[in-house]
């Protein structure tokens, strides 16, 4: 199992990608809200600011991401708040790491190796970002092992996802709960 030991409720956890050739990606200020047998839940406040290269955005509603114990991807979860039609959104990544941060905090690291498994209300389940995978293949330097594994998580996310387990067994709707129950209780 990987991950830290001694991660407390509402600490931060800043998830960093970058990409294979080091450049940077997405960071993605998080607060830890939980973990089972899944892996680490963290949770992404309506109104978080998350950013890229060139690109930011506001979160419109509340996001969950899983960070599993096992496995090369991480996931995002939204709910009937979200405005748009995302429900899963799962990155497939590489060198999936946790780091303590001073004085306090964590750092989850990954490369992001482009292949998405996404679950929409309009388009259903499907891969994303195929073409991007296939072109930074020789861009980026992919060994084929790299390759291969990556296109072999892809499947087996998908698979999960299609038969709904897995963290895709109906888990997220139970630590929304669980969010909206703690934020309720924070504003009373």
């Amino acid at each position: 199992m990987r991950g830290p030991t001694q991660i407390a409720i509402g600490d931060v956890v800043v998830l960093r990608h970058r990409k294979h050739d080091g450049t940077p990606h997405w960071v993605i200020p998080t607060q830890f809200l939980g973990q089972d047998a899944h892996g680490y839940w963290l949770v992404r406040p309506k109104g978080s600011f998350i950013s890229r290269p060139g690109a930011a955005a506001v979160s419109a509603s509340a996001v969950l991401h899983l960070v599993p114990h096992e496995g090369d991807y991480v996931v995002e979860f939204f709910d009937d708040h979200h405005p748009g039609d995302f429900r899963v959104y799962s990155d497939i990544v590489a060198k999936l790491a946790w780091q303590e941060l001073q004085p306090t905090g964590w750092e989850v690291t990954s490369i992001d190796m482009d292949l998405d498994v996404v679950q929409s209300t309009t388009r259903g389940l499907y891969v994303d970002d195929e073409d991007e995978f296939a072109a930074h293949q020789d861009l980026l330097a992919y060994s084929p092992a790299l390759i291969a594994q990556t296109a072999a998580e892809a499947d087996r996310v998908m698979s999960l996802l299609q038969a709904a387990e897995g963290p895709f067994d109906g888990s997220a709707q139970l630590w929304f709960a669980e969010y909206y129950r703690r934020s309720a209780a924070e504003t009373d």
